[in-house]
C-alpha cells in the first residue's frame, strides 16, 4: 500500500524487500556510524523478544509456517530521496547498517551449521552482482571494503569512526547471536522471521529541496545532532550533491576521524584575523542543534562569515580544511 502526501511517499516494507536491489547512499546531512555496543544490545533484544515469543520447537522452519503463526514486528520508519538516479539514506542509516552487520554474521553461522540454502538468500540482501563487481546495498566508500572483509572473515582496515564503529558492532553482534541461536533450527527460522517479519515503513521524499527541512524536523524530536553536525550541514548545503560527495564530505570524515595537524601552525595566525573569531565563535557554540538555532545565532551576534562560494577557487580547500580541524580541536 502506497500512500502519496504532498510530496513524500511512504510504504511498509521488509528486510528482503529493502535490500536486494537498492544501493543506498549516506546523504551528507546524516552523522557517521556512532552506534554502539548499547544501541546494538538494544536493537538485537527488541527482535528476539518479539521472536522467542512466537518460536516452538516442533514447527517446521519454513517460510509459511513463519508468515502463519508468528506475528511481524515493526523496526521503525527510514528516511530515503533520490537525486541523480541515486538513493540516499536521509535518516536511518544507524540501524539499516546495524542490521546489515547482523545478516553477515547470519552467514557466518548459516554456514556453521550448514544450512546452505540459506547462503545466497542472505548474501542477496548484502550485496548484488554488477559489471564492475559487487555491489554492496549499505556499502557507499568505505563501508565497501570493511563489509566484504567481515563477509569473507578477514579484519579490515579502521581509519574513520565509521569502519571502527562498524568492526566493533560487528564483533558484538557475532557475540550476541552464537548465544542465542544455538542451534540449526533456532538459526533457520530466525533467518525467515528476520528477512521476512521486522518491518520498517519507508518515508520517501519526492523533492530534494524538502530534503533539509524534514532532517530539520527528524532531528528536532529525536536525539539532537552535534553543533558542529549541523554546523556541518549549514556549510555544505549550498553545494552541489556531486561536488560534496567527491571532495567535501571525504576532507570532513578525515579531519574528525583522524590526527591531521598539518594545519594546526595557521590557526595562530587565523586567531588574530577577523574571519577567524567570528568562526571561532560560531563553532565553540553548545548553543544550536537545529539549523535554525543555528542562524539564530549567528544573526544574534552579527556572525557575518563568508560562505564557501565567497573564496578564491585556489582557496576553498584550504580553509575548509583549516575549519573542519577547528572543528575536531574543539569537540573532538
Amino acid at each position: 500500500m502506497e500512500v502519496v502526501i504532498l510530496s513524500v511517499q511512504t510504504k511498509e516494507a521488509n528486510i528482503r524487500q529493502i535490500f536486494g536491489s537498492t544501493p543506498y547512499r549516506i546523504d551528507f546531512y546524516q552523522r557517521e556510524y556512532k552506534w554502539g555496543r548499547t544501541h546494538v544490545k538494544a536493537l538485537l533484544d527488541d527482535i528476539f523478544h518479539r521472536f522467542e515469543f512466537d518460536y516452538k520447537t516442533s514447527l517446521d522452519a519454513t517460510e509459511a509456517n513463519i508468515d502463519n503463526y508468528y506475528q511481524w514486528y515493526f523496526m521503525s520508519s527510514f528516511i530515503t530521496n533520490n537525486y541523480k538516479g541515486k538513493t540516499y539514506i536521509v535518516d536511518g542509516q544507524q540501524r539499516l547498517t546495524t542490521l546489515t552487520l547482523v545478516l553477515i554474521n547470519l552467514v557466518h553461522l548459516v554456514e556453521k551449521f550448514n544450512i546452505s540454502e540459506l547462503i545466497g538468500v542472505l548474501e542477496r540482501n548484502i550485496y548484488g552482482p554488477d559489471l564492475s563487481g559487487n555491489i554492496y546495498w549499505m556499502g557507499q566508500d568505505s563501508r565497501r571494503n570493511v563489509l566484504e572483509n567481515l563477509l569473507n572473515g578477514t579484519t579490515p582496515e579502521q581509519k574513520t569512526i565509521t569502519e571502527a564503529n562498524m568492526v566493533n558492532n560487528f564483533n558484538e553482534i557475532k557475540r550476541y547471536l552464537e548465544v542465542k541461536l544455538d542451534n540449526s533450527h533456532k538459526l533457520h527460522s530466525f533467518v525467515i522471521y528476520l528477512l521476512t517479519k521486522v518491518l520498517f515503513v519507508n518515508i520517501h521524499i519526492l523533492e530534494p529541496t524538502d530534503v533539509p527541512m524534514v532532517f530539520e524536523v527528524i532531528n528536532d524530536r529525536g536525539e539532537k545532532l552535534k553543533p558542529y553536525e549541523v554546523f556541518k550541514g549549514v556549510l555544505l548545503s549550498p553545494l552541489d550533491k556531486d561536488d560534496i560527495e567527491n571532495t567535501y564530505l571525504p576532507t570532513w570524515i578525515k579531519s574528525i576521524s583522524s590526527g591531521n595537524e598539518s594545519f594546526m601552525h595557521k590557526l595562530n595566525t587565523y586567531n588574530s584575523a577577523d574571519i577567524s573569531n567570528r568562526w571561532n565563535r560560531t563553532l565553540i557554540s553548545s548553543f544550536y542543534h537545529t539549523n535554525k538555532d543555528f542562524q539564530d545565532f549567528k544573526n544574534r551576534y552579527s556572525l557575518d562569515f563568508k560562505p564557501y562560494q565567497a573564496f578564491d577557487a585556489n582557496a576553498v580547500e584550504e580553509r575548509q580544511r583549516l575549519l573542519f580541524d577547528m572543528v575536531k580541536l574543539i569537540w573532538g
